[in-house]
């Protein structure tokens, strides 16, 4: 009985130590959540940057077309053409992050909110909860700045397209006097999004130097 009980001792003791090996093993080889949301919102922030120079961009090329030359009429359709291929291709790349930062922001929310819970030191419990909602406000102001983005440049990547198909079909003189008329709707959309744009890096920033 006693070289059983032995046996027994050993096995569950190489069992413990086997299973704490590969506990210790995932927790290295998982990222922690918070250097994952860093990560994800350093990217984002730097869509924003591109975002800005593809803007600025824009701008310049489109008001380059309204200038009445033969040289410019010729190559305006392909000019506006990339344009908006350009600007949808970056906001849908743009969109694809934007919604990695929000699941990676749900989940690490609610790990933290359980894993503070299971803190038997009331202080340091009632700490860590503080500091997870004043982290998780402080995302959420993020998020609507990113919604109202969201939704700007989807109107601005419309009326970039629906200009594409007008001139494709109307390429001539009259219909870039057309586009110059109306020139202040889109440049107008372009530049708000732009300063609004500014303002958001300064949050996104703000928000990544909280973060450990």
């Amino acid at each position: 009985m006693k070289k059983l009980a032995t046996h027994i001792v050993l096995i569950l003791t190489v069992t413990l130590s086997v299973a704490s090996f590969l506990f210790a093993s995932a927790v290295v080889a998982q990222p922690l959540k918070n250097v994952m949301l860093k990560q994800s919102a350093a990217q984002v922030r730097d869509d924003q940057v591109k975002t800005l120079q593809i803007l600025d961009g824009a701008l310049e090329r489109l008001r380059e077309t309204y200038k009445p030359k033969q040289t410019v009429l010729a190559t305006a359709y392909e000019d506006w053409k990339k344009i908006y291929n350009e600007f949808a291709a970056h906001i849908d790349d743009a969109d694809r992050h934007i919604s990695e930062l929000n699941k990676i922001a749900d989940d690490l929310f609610a790990e933290w909110a359980q894993e503070a819970e299971m803190i038997s030191d009331s202080n340091l419990k009632s700490r860590s909860l503080d500091k997870l909602q004043d982290t998780k406000e402080h995302f959420q102001d993020i998020q609507e700045h990113l919604i109202d983005k969201r939704a700007n440049a989807q109107d601005i990547t419309i009326k970039l397209r629906d200009r594409v198909l007008f001139i494709k079909h109307s390429l001539n003189a009259e219909s870039l006097e057309v586009l110059q008329e109306e020139a202040s709707d889109i440049e107008t959309d372009m530049e708000d999004m732009r300063d609004d744009m500014e303002k958001e890096l300064v949050q996104l920033n703000d928000f990544i130097g909280t973060l450990p």
